[in-house]
């Protein structure tokens, strides 16, 4: 679930120009976009290695596209979208170990806000 969880927050603040913004108010957020971004960095490297179908899945699910969509895009079942999903989500989690804790904290901060604020 976790997993799920930053790969949703990924997908809902993708950024096209990956360079950084001209202005970040605080050092605090030039980290976290910094983190972010390494984040952002780990995950595609990540994806990279599974089977290309699966892949494939995983990246039109960053996009934003629904399983349905996938399913058509892909010309494959939706059963066969939400099983290629689920193993791509598992070996992500082989791959990157304990590189994820990363994920699910960004994750965790941007849906949660700081802790102690």
């Amino acid at each position: 679930m976790w997993l799920t969880n930053a790969v949703s927050y990924l997908r809902k603040h993708r950024r096209v120009d990956n360079t950084l913004p001209a202005a970040l108010p605080t050092d605090e957020q030039t980290v976290l976009f910094m983190i972010e971004e390494e984040s952002r960095r780990l995950l595609h490297t990540a994806i990279m290695e599974l089977p290309s179908r699966t892949a494939q899945v995983i990246r039109l699910s960053l996009e934003g596209l629904p399983q349905g969509e996938i399913a058509a895009v892909m010309g494959v079942s939706l059963a066969n979208v939400k099983a290629l999903k689920s193993i791509g989500i598992k070996k992500l989690r082989e791959i990157l170990g304990p590189m994820s804790v990363l994920l699910v904290m960004i994750s965790f901060i941007h849906v949660y806000g700081e802790c102690g604020k």
